[in-house]
């Protein structure tokens, strides 16, 4: 139980500390470029979570077993079968 409950909270700073990262990088970028990749300075957050599968400013409900960890969505630019 205790190895579970470790790997969940690891398993969730890490998310939260990903979504940070790819946070910052977005708001560094100027307006043009933003627009280039089609996001809105107001929908980085937005589109952050979404790509990780989340809504921004909510709890993501816990998904059972491996296939749900297969089935998340890729990040553009991240290697293929990257976990986050």
């Amino acid at each position: 139980m205790l190895p579970i409950i470790v790997h969940e909270l690891v398993f969730g700073v890490r998310r939260w500390h990903d979504r940070r990262v790819a946070t910052r990088e977005l708001e560094a970028l100027n307006d043009h470029f933003l627009r280039d990749i089609g996001i809105e300075r107001h929908q980085i957050r937005q589109t952050v979570a979404q790509a990780q599968g989340a809504e921004p400013g909510r709890r993501r409900k816990r998904k059972a077993g491996r296939a749900a960890d297969a089935a998340a969505p890729e990040l553009p630019g991240w290697p293929a079968g990257a976990r986050y």
